[in-house]
């Protein structure tokens, strides 16, 4: 549901963009790291909760003993 959400929210703001005279908010840095930053560390968050081997064996190159 959050991801519906959100992709309304951009699509809409991405949208109105296209109309003379209208600025879209999603050209901002802040915007886009306002919805960017919660994104990307809740699947951190949630990777590293529910597959910690997994994410540890990615730190990890390959061929190492």
């Amino acid at each position: 549901m959050m991801f519906i959400s959100i992709f309304i929210m951009m699509m809409f703001n991405n949208f109105m963009g296209l109309f003379p005279y209208i600025f879209t908010s999603t050209s901002h840095m802040v915007m886009t790291l306002s919805i960017a930053l919660p994104m990307w560390l809740s699947f951190m968050l949630f990777g590293w909760i529910n597959n910690t081997n997994h994410m540890l064996a990615h730190l990890v190159p390959q061929g190492t003993p």
